[in-house]
C-alpha cells in the first residue's frame, strides 16, 4: 500500500527550521533568499513571487540561502543554483532527499557537496498563514551546497556539518572566508 505522504503534500512552501537556518547563517552569512515571500524571507535582501527568482540575477549577492518550493519547479530553482554558483556564489540549499529523481542525477548528483541531516527535519507551515512548527517532514531532507570550484567542495566533504549538535567545525568558517570572492565579512572564531 503506499504511503500518500512521502509522496504529496498540501503545499510546496515549507518554511526552514530557524535552529537550522542560524547554524549555517552563522557561518555562511547569506545576503539573499530568492524564493521566500514578505512572511518567511530569512535574508536582508530576498525575492518573492511577484519578483521571479528565477529571472533574477543571484550572484551579486554572493552567499545564496535557498528553500525552493518543493513541487514541480523545483528542477527550475536547482539548475538556478548551480548556473549561479558558476558565476562565482556559493549557494546553500534545503531540498527533499529525492535521489532517485531526473533534477537530482541533473542538477545536483556530481556537481554538489551534499549533507544529509539525521531523522527528519521539522519544518514552518506557511500553507495555513499560521508559521507554526510542523510535525517531522514526511520525506527526508538534503543541505546540498555548490560553490564556484571543485576545491570548495573538496574540503566541505572533508568536514561534514552536524546539525543535530546545532555546532559546525571552525574549519567551515576558515573555508568560506577564503574562498568567498564577494565582499568580505570579518568572521571571528
Amino acid at each position: 500500500m503506499k504511503n500518500n505522504a512521502l509522496y504529496s503534500s498540501d503545499s510546496i512552501l515549507w518554511g526552514t527550521d530557524p535552529e537550522l537556518f542560524k547554524l549555517l547563517n552563522s557561518t555562511f552569512q547569506f545576503q539573499l533568499d530568492p524564493a521566500s515571500n514578505h512572511q518567511n524571507h530569512l535574508c536582508p535582501n530576498y525575492f518573492t513571487e511577484e519578483d521571479d527568482g528565477l529571472a533574477q540575477d543571484w550572484h551579486p549577492y554572493r552567499r545564496i540561502w535557498l528553500n525552493p518550493p518543493f513541487g514541480k519547479t523545483i528542477s527550475l530553482w536547482m539548475k538556478k543554483a548551480y548556473e549561479e554558483s558558476q558565476k562565482g556564489c556559493l549557494v546553500v540549499c534545503l531540498v527533499p532527499a529525492r535521489v532517485d529523481t531526473r533534477w537530482w542525477h541533473d542538477w545536483v548528483k556530481d556537481k554538489a557537496y551534499v549533507q544529509y541531516p539525521k531523522g527528519r527535519l521539522k519544518y514552518l507551515k506557511y500553507s495555513d498563514g499560521s508559521g507554526d512548527q510542523s510535525g517531522g517532514a514526511p520525506f527526508a531532507s538534503a543541505i546540498v551546497i555548490y560553490g564556484p570550484d571543485l576545491e570548495l567542495r573538496k574540503n566541505l566533504s572533508a568536514n561534514p556539518i552536524e546539525y543535530k549538535s546545532l555546532s559546525l567545525p571552525l574549519e567551515h568558517k576558515r573555508i568560506f572566508a577564503r574562498n568567498s570572492s564577494g565582499p568580505r565579512n570579518t568572521i571571528r572564531s
